[in-house]
């Protein structure tokens, strides 16, 4: 969704800023703007959370590998 040079602290301040949005919206009785945003908000997070699996999954197979090497 996001590009990948977009950090994954500036992709939490995005999700947090369209949470914001979302309760607004609320507030104006909007609701299937505020339930559009909150969809937006949770992809960019499950998005983040991809990219922290991924990130976790080659540590651990590093971690595997460097094992192996240094019997």
């Amino acid at each position: 969704m996001f590009s990948d040079d977009l950090s994954k602290v500036s992709r939490v301040e995005v999700a947090t800023h369209v949470l914001n949005q979302a309760l607004e919206k609320l507030y104006e009785h909007d609701y299937t703007s505020a339930q559009v945003m909150v969809a937006v908000a949770r992809q960019v997070l499950e998005d983040l959370q991809l990219d922290f699996d991924h990130h976790f999954q080659v540590e651990a197979r590093l971690k595997q590998l460097l094992k192996q090497s240094s019997k």
